[in-house]
This record gives C-alpha cells, sequence and structure tokens, in this order.
C-alpha cells in the first residue's frame, strides 16, 4: 500500500455515507490492515523510504557548516582564537613615536625586512601602514608550557655535582626563521604586570626576549636592531645598556653585537641547568 492508499482509507469524511460496495472494499482493507504482519511491513516500507533524505540532509548540513567554519570564515576563527594571556599586552601604542624612530633613526637597506613577534592583527595592520616600501613579516612562537614557573628557570639549587640527576632547565621553544629572511629590525611587544612586585620574573616576558635575540642573532653579518615595547625595562643581561640606542616612553631600541648575542643564546635560559656539566650528559 502506497501512502496515498493509506491516507485514502484512513481519511474518510464523516459526513461522507459509503454506497455498499464502496462500504464492503473499504471493510475488507481495514481488515487486511489489522493483520500485525502486514502493519510491520507498510511502518517499516515507510520509514525506509522516508529516513534517507532524512539522514542526508542532516549529513548535508553537517558539512556544510564544517566547510564554512573552516574556509569562509577564517577570520572569524582567528578573532575567536584562544590566546595565551601571559603573552598579552594591552598597551596603547603610539605609532607616531614608532614612526619617528623609523624614519630618523633606523636605515634599513634594500634586501633588509622587518620582522613582528607578539602584535595583534590590528597592530600588525598599523605597521604595514607606517612601513613604507617595506612588508613586515609576522613571526611567531608557540607558548611556553604553562606548568613551568619562574623557580623553574631560576631555582634555588641544582645538582651541581650529578649524583642523582644531571639539571636540565625546561625548553622554551624558540621561533622558525624564515628561509632568504634577512631582518634589519626585530620588533617585540613585551607584557608587563607593573602592578605585580615581582614584574621581572616573567617566564613569558623572557621568552620572547629569547626569541628576539634568536631571530637577531640569526641574520649575523647584517646591522640589526632590536625594538620593543613595553613599559618594563628589557633584561639587561640579553640587551645591554650600552646596546640602547633609544628609550622614548615605551619604546626601546637597541642594536646588539650579534656575536655577543649568539654567545649568550648558547648559555642555558636560567641557573637551572650548568653551561658546563661536569659530566658528559
Amino acid at each position: 500500500y502506497s501512502t496515498l492508499q493509506l491516507q485514502t482509507i484512513m481519511n474518510v469524511p464523516c459526513n461522507q455515507v459509503p454506497s455498499e460496495s464502496s462500504a464492503t472494499d473499504l471493510f475488507t482493507q481495514l481488515m487486511f490492515l489489522e493483520s500485525p504482519i502486514v502493519l510491520f511491513m507498510i511502518v517499516f516500507t515507510q520509514l525506509m523510504i522516508l529516513e534517507p533524505p532524512i539522514r542526508n540532509s542532516c549529513r548535508h548540513l553537517t558539512v556544510t557548516s564544517f566547510s564554512r567554519s573552516r574556509f569562509a570564515s577564517v577570520d572569524w576563527l582567528w578573532e575567536r582564537a584562544v590566546t595565551d594571556t601571559r603573552y598579552v599586552s594591552n598597551l596603547d601604542i603610539n605609532w607616531i613615536q614608532i614612526s619617528k624612530i623609523f624614519h630618523q633613526t633606523i636605515k634599513l637597506e634594500a634586501h633588509q625586512t622587518v620582522g613582528i613577534l607578539n602584535f595583534n592583527r590590528t597592530e600588525v595592520k598599523e605597521w604595514q601602514s607606517i612601513l613604507t616600501g617595506v612588508k613586515p613579516i609576522s613571526l611567531t612562537v608557540e607558548p611556553a608550557r604553562s606548568d613551568i614557573t619562574w623557580n623553574n628557570l631560576f631555582p634555588e639549587w641544582i645538582d651541581e655535582e650529578q649524583q642523582s640527576e644531571v639539571p636540565v632547565c625546561p625548553r622554551l621553544p624558540m621561533p622558525e626563521i624564515p628561509k632568504r629572511s634577512h631582518f634589519g629590525v626585530i620588533a617585540v611587544k613585551l607584557p608587563c604586570q607593573r602592578s605585580a612586585n615581582n614584574w621581572s620574573r616573567d617566564v613569558a616576558r623572557l621568552h620572547l626576549q629569547l626569541a628576539a635575540a634568536k631571530l637577531a642573532a640569526s641574520s649575523i653579518g647584517n646591522s640589526v636592531h632590536v625594538l620593543f615595547v613595553t613599559d618594563c625595562w628589557p633584561s639587561p643581561n640579553l640587551f645591554t645598556c650600552k646596546e640602547r640606542v633609544i628609550h622614548d616612553g615605551s619604546v626601546w631600541l637597541y642594536r646588539p653585537d650579534l656575536n655577543v648575542l649568539q654567545k649568550k643564546l648558547q648559555l642555558p635560559a636560567g641557573s637551572c641547568e650548568l653551561a658546563v656539566p661536569l659530566k658528559p650528559q
């Protein structure tokens, strides 16, 4: 029995008086429908007919929604990406000040570019607007593990004689250096918890400065400036006072000795490890 036939049988108007022959046919059909096997076959057939389109429709909607979120709405996902709050700086940047420093102090060679690290999308666009004739390269670095603390990097005591274990510093990821890139400037925005008494003991802050040093040292043989945007003093162990060119408000410009900087990067990140182990590892 088709759907139309079932509707015809079950939807007889109440005010319609059937003829004797039609009443007999209707009685026969209803008796036929009372058989459990027949009823089961009819219901099963209807479910098999109706179910696949519904299932396919749901699958189609799922794929369409997924495709749109993965490809058509990349910007939407980027804006809502989970950010490690340890690396976030809410400092309002004085772009006029930075533009002035670039045009008056920094002279890029024709083959050099600017690497920018830890700036959000809006700030990247600002960099693109003030750098005339130079396309900045937006750099990224993987955040340090959340369980790495300052005490892990600078413990009060380590097993220097290596009697029980060989002390090793936690790994701080370094940025990948783009191929054929010649940096003239490395610009980094550093977080600064100025209200905290131990603002200098910040793992994310140290991590970003080590990443900046790594990027600058990769351009050894060239003149490279490192520009920090922060309210807090950069680490003098990595970037010394004599290497500082300008300090104006929240802008710190350095011209480090890249040979010395490269040697510093070969040392452990903190006191968590011996620079020269007593025993081979």
